[in-house]
C-alpha cells in the first residue's frame, strides 16, 4: 500500500519545520546558559520570553502525546498548561494595565450619573424631570449617532455631561431658592 503523494508532502513540511523550531530552540537554551543575556533585558521581556519558551514545550508535548494516541486533556500535564495560561493572563493583565496608564482617559457613565442626580435631588418638579430625560436623550443621542464606518459622528456642539449637569443643577438650585422665598414671603 503506497502513501499518497499529499500526506508525504505534508510529512515532509512537518519534519522541515520542526528542524527548523529545533534549530530556534537551541539557539534560545544557548542564551539560557548565559545569564548575563537575561539580566539586561527588564522583566516583562524576560518574563514574556520564558512565558512564551513554556508555550512552545507544551505545545510541542502535546502534539507529542497526541501522536502517541494519548489525549493530553487526560494528561497530568493539564495542569501545567493550566498554570502557564494563568501567568500568560497575569502578563496580559500587566500589559494592559501599562498602556492604560499611557493613554488614561475617563469615561462617565451617563445613565449612572442621570440616576444619581434624580435620586440626589428627590424634589423635582415635573419640568426638571423633563430637563433630565432631555439631557439624557441627547447624551443617548449623541452616543449612538455613527457613520458608515462605525465611528462616532460629532455634533457641532453638543453639551458634555458634566456641562449639562452643572447647568440643570444651577437652574434647580435658582428654582429651589425662588420657591423658598415664595415660602418665606407668604408666612
Amino acid at each position: 500500500m503506497a502513501v499518497p503523494e499529499e500526506v508525504s508532502a505534508a510529512v515532509l513540511s512537518v519534519s522541515a519545520e520542526l528542524e527548523a523550531l529545533e534549530e530556534d530552540l537551541q539557539r534560545f537554551t544557548d542564551l539560557l546558559q548565559q545569564p548575563s543575556t537575561f539580566a539586561a533585558l527588564p522583566y516583562l521581556q524576560r518574563s514574556s520570553s520564558f512565558l512564551s519558551l513554556s508555550k512552545v514545550l507544551n505545545s510541542l508535548f502535546a502534539v507529542h502525546l497526541r501522536c502517541k494516541g494519548i489525549s493530553p486533556e487526560d494528561h497530568p500535564t493539564k495542569f501545567e498548561v493550566e498554570r502557564v495560561d494563568l501567568y500568560d493572563n497575569k502578563i496580559g493583565h500587566f500589559i494592559d494595565d501599562l498602556k492604560g496608564r499611557r493613554h488614561r482617559s475617563v469615561v462617565v457613565n451617563l445613565e449612572a450619573a442621570n440616576r444619581v442626580i434624580e435620586h440626589a435631588i428627590p424634589d423635582l418638579t415635573d419640568e426638571q424631570k423633563k430637563g433630565l430625560q432631555g439631557i439624557k436623550r441627547q447624551c443617548v443621542g449623541a452616543k449612538k449617532s455613527k457613520n458608515l464606518f462605525g465611528k462616532p459622528i460629532r455634533p457641532a456642539r453638543v453639551e458634555s455631561i458634566t456641562e449639562a449637569a452643572a447647568a440643570f443643577l444651577e437652574a434647580a438650585q435658582k428654582e429651589i431658592l425662588e420657591q423658598e422665598k415664595d415660602n418665606e414671603g407668604s408666612n
